[in-house]
């Protein structure tokens, strides 16, 4: 499986049937609720991509449904759906589909568009709609006029079934996280993990509204660890200081889930697949994060990489999921 290049040219990531297998595992874990022969998944990310791979394979491995639809005939207004017919998504009727961020965004930003060129009472109706609605859902309740005036027709966008938008890839901002809740009214479960972890890493609960632009706790199989990032100011201790308050560092992935490594590419594996004094690989995945204290991970830089220096670290364990800091790191 391919990098997707966005940090340099693609690389080939040797990953294994155990790897796979482990992220299912982990997935299993942190989603009990599926329910094998009712629930239905709409694939349209390409197969190359492995978030979608590993959603596929979590949901077939758990008995459930999945349909296949394109970008370009996905919904009812699609430019490849002829006027009167119906798109993929409302023949389907999915229970889950997955979206990478970038998605996300534009949906926000073609519905923001087109109130914007709406009139004045439109903008107005819609901006008092979102508003009420938003704070409603903060206090655990529902808001059934606005969803008759406004909301059931875009929710019925998505077939009106679907109870989780899986996001994976880039962080998603946390305000296009509350615009795709407020105006589909289903949850978004936002996760971390690249396609050297088989897409495994975290994963924030769509129950917990302190997660919100983070990206949850470790899974079942990921073990996560700090690294202080001396040349960008980052570290460990940084939980000492009172203006930041949190452990802050490179973050490091660990578990049966991680990649053997760039396929010809032995300095780059050298250098990114790190063992530890223990014989434990790590993979360095060159992202800068911090975890607040309600134990959600936040990505906040990317690392550009000066070399290797002698540093403190924090570790993430996956029993219990507790943060403890370590030992020194070579």
């Amino acid at each position: 499986m391919y990098t997707s290049g966005s940090t340099g040219l693609p690389k080939g990531v040797m990953l294994t049937h155990h790897n796979m297998v482990s992220a299912c595992i982990g997935l299993k874990e942190a989603l009990p609720d599926v329910v094998p022969g009712e629930d239905c998944f709409i694939g349209f990310l390409p197969l190359a991509h492995i978030f979608a791979l590993c959603a596929e394979n979590f949901l077939l491995i758990n008995g459930c449904m999945v349909g296949y639809g394109g970008a370009l005939t996905l919904t009812d207004n699609s430019p490849k759906i002829k006027p009167g017919t119906k798109g993929d998504i409302s023949e389907l009727r999915p229970t889950y589909l997955a979206a990478v961020p970038t998605i996300m965004d534009r949906i926000r930003q073609a519905v923001t568009g087109k109130v914007a060129a709406g009139s004045p009472l439109v903008q107005k109706l819609f901006n008092k709609a979102f508003k009420s609605k938003k704070a409603a859902i903060k206090k655990g309740k529902g808001t059934p006029i606005w969803d008759a005036i406004v909301f059931n027709k875009i929710k019925a966008v998505l077939g009106g079934r679907v109870k989780d938008i899986f996001s994976r890839g880039a962080p998603l901002a946390a305000d296009s996280q509350w615009f795709i809740i407020v105006m589909f009214g289903v949850p978004v479960c936002q996760g971390y993990g690249l396609t050297e972890t088989c897409s495994s890493g975290t994963i924030a609960s769509d129950k917990d509204r302190d997660s919100f632009g983070k990206v949850g706790g470790p899974l079942a199989v990921v073990d996560v660890k700090f690294k202080d990032w001396e040349e960008g100011n980052y570290k460990v201790t940084d939980k000492d200081d009172k203006t930041i308050g949190m452990p802050r560092g490179e973050i490091l992935l660990s578990g049966p889930c991680i990649a053997s490594g760039y396929y010809k590419l032995p300095e780059k594996t050298a250098e990114e697949f790190i063992r530890d004094e223990s014989g434990q690989m790590w993979f360095h995945t060159g992202d800068i994060g911090q975890i607040h204290k309600n134990r959600n991970l936040q990505i906040i830089d990317r690392k550009k990489r000066f070399g290797q220096t002698a540093t403190k670290q924090i570790r993430v364990s996956r029993e219990g999921r507790e943060y403890v800091e370590g030992s020194e790191l070579h």
